[in-house]
């Protein structure tokens, strides 16, 4: 493919003289034994070892992937919505700290900006806007999440403790106060979603050991469902962030603890645990030197020696986050964002056998992110070379990994 791919190029304008032709065997080899025109040369992915304890699969792997694997991002881009542009309807409020992108089972897209919601085509194209600041019915304190919903409404949860449900058509239906704090992706597409609620009377864990808290399901108007036990609850240290990963649909809950490196998924019927993946070695120790230096870091540089003094010192946690951020993609593949690397995700492909690393098509300083999937592509926010936020979608490549074309590609 690299040496068909540059044959192609020695072809074109000026590369096409005889100079060129002449050297184009040379050429070729030297592209083949690199990759050429640009292109990542697979390495084998991670095998993980399989083993059935009792009723539970378990899949370890024994060490993280450090080269790029089966999965791949086209760096071209499906299409895109946003940048700089004459019109303001079209363009992200520069006051978000993230954006959000749901599709609804007719293929039509809302994407969440910061307080309104912008309804999108299959391709991308503005339909309608809705939504406004405020603390009322039909109004957005800071839209953190999007959750469609089988039935074609979406179901907002926003960052000051309520969610909202709208229709198809952008009309708001209703809104509620939350009862605890739901975790990132703990929404599920049949009307139901987790809270994680910390009791008055729970117990301080001991020095060392993982806090737990409470975990019941809701639906989404409001009623208290069932009471499904206590789950890990994120922990922060500082500027280090332990928070755990939750992926719901109407079917399974995937749920990944970044302190342990433990990926876990339950079945919803019963809430029995059927998979379990571990990645031995994965988690990198923070020293006693280095876990002072990064707390030194976070103190402001004209704090006086008194005001150092007086600060808390905050106890080490020992090892660095496995990761990030978790998602679940269409063909249930699993996605682990690595930890301090935003560019730079695990995927565990959909027989959970396999572990390989993917980097988004962007470089550092557009700070992408990957914030879903739609249209069997990954929506990616990233900042132009105008400085203005865009949200494109690049399609997923990788042999029998590659997501069907179906538009049936909701949570569920």
């Amino acid at each position: 493919m690299s040496g068909e791919c540059l044959s192609r190029k020695l072809k074109d304008g000026t590369r096409g003289s005889r100079a060129y032709q002449a050297a184009a065997p040379i050429l070729i080899a030297i592209a083949i034994a690199l990759g050429g025109c640009g292109e990542r040369v697979v390495q084998v992915s991670i095998r993980g070892t399989v083993k059935a304890d009792s009723s539970v699969r378990v899949v370890t792997f024994d060490s993280l992937p450090q080269t790029f694997g089966d999965v791949d991002i086209d760096a071209a881009k499906e299409w895109s919505f946003g940048g700089m542009s004459d019109a303001d309807s079209t363009e992200f409020d520069p006051r978000a700290l993230r954006i959000d992108v749901a599709e609804l089972p007719s293929g039509d897209l809302i994407v969440a900006d910061h307080q309104r919601l912008k309804y999108l085509d299959a391709q991308g194209k503005l339909l309608r806007i809705v939504g406004r600041a405020g603390s009322g019915p039909g109004e957005f304190s800071a839209i953190r999440e999007l959750c469609a919903q089988a039935d074609s409404t979406v179901v907002v949860i926003d960052d000051d403790g309520r969610w909202s449900q709208w229709s198809r058509e952008g009309e708001h239906l209703r809104t509620n106060a939350r009862e605890g704090f739901i975790p990132p992706h703990a929404c599920s597409p049949n009307g139901v979603f987790l809270a994680q609620i910390a009791g008055p009377g729970d117990p301080i864990p001991t020095a060392g050991a993982r806090r737990t808290v409470g975990t019941k399901l809701f639906g989404v108007d409001g009623t208290p469902l069932a009471d499904i036990g206590a789950f890990p609850a994120p922990e922060y240290f500082g500027q280090i962030f332990y928070e755990p990963g939750y992926w719901l649909t109407s079917s399974s809950l995937v749920l990944a603890d970044p302190r342990t490196f433990e990926i876990r998924r339950y079945r919803t019927q019963d809430w029995r645990l059927t998979d379990t993946w571990r990645v031995n070695g994965a988690l990198r120790t923070i020293g006693d030197a280095e876990w002072d230096s990064l707390q030194q870091s976070s103190i402001p540089r004209n704090a006086g020696a008194a005001s150092r003094a007086r600060l808390p010192r905050i106890e080490n946690p020992r090892v660095f986050p496995g990761f990030s951020a978790l998602l679940v993609d269409p063909q249930a593949r699993i996605w682990l964002n690595v930890y301090f690397e935003p560019r730079n995700w695990l995927v565990i492909d959909r027989d959970g056998t396999r572990l390989s690393r993917v980097s988004l098509p962007y470089a550092a300083e557009a700070r992408p992110q990957l914030i879903g999937f739609v249209r069997g592509g990954v929506a990616i926010s990233h900042v132009d070379d105008d400085g203005a936020v865009r949200l494109s979608v690049h399609e997923i490549r990788g042999d029998t990994l590659t997501a069907p074309r179906d538009g049936n590609f909701n949570r569920g």
